[in-house]
């Protein structure tokens, strides 16, 4: 706003204003973050935690998008058993792997993967990966129960929505 008592020239006021939306949008969707994670100890909702990390690759900055929830009882988890069902939901899109979606399912010590992609040698990456996975997850106590590998080439072209808000309090 006082770029010209300061003497800067346009180009810079744009750069500082573009870092000033980015800025903003960052604080925005870290508040929507937190509304959204907010336990649900003392009430009927499922407990989630939502949240993004940006990190460096290549000199170019990707997003990884996570979602950690506790799925109820009733969403698909045996009703007779005790055991909690937590699940994580991973997304990202990065040149050369494409848009990617994981969603790893653990109930006990059983461990469930989804994995949908927009490119087919993704998938190659990851079944030819299957081996050392299951490996990793039994040196730590834990079973691979399924593996579900899709191809879905839409997936690019879709911009991950920011998980829905339950504000029920």
């Amino acid at each position: 706003e006082d770029s010209d008592k300061l003497g800067f020239e346009s180009e810079q006021v744009g750069l500082l204003d573009t870092l000033r939306s980015a800025f903003e949008s960052g604080l925005r969707m870290i508040t929507n973050n937190q509304l959204g994670s907010v336990p649900a100890e003392q009430t009927q909702l499922p407990q989630q935690w939502l949240f993004d990390l940006p990190f460096l690759h290549g000199g170019d900055v990707h997003n990884l998008s996570v979602e950690i929830f506790e799925q109820g009882v009733h969403d698909g988890v045996d009703q007779e058993s005790d055991l909690k069902a937590w699940c994580a939901h991973l997304s990202l899109n990065m040149p050369g792997l494409g848009a990617t979606e994981i969603t790893v399912r653990l109930v006990g010590a059983k461990i469930s993967v989804d994995l949908t992609a927009s490119e087919q040698t993704t998938l190659g990456l990851f079944l030819r990966s299957q081996q050392s996975l299951t490996a990793g997850l039994e040196s730590r106590g834990l079973k691979l129960d399924r593996l579900n590998v899709v191809h879905d080439p839409g997936l690019s072209g879709h911009q991950s929505a920011p998980p829905s808000l339950d504000v029920r309090a």
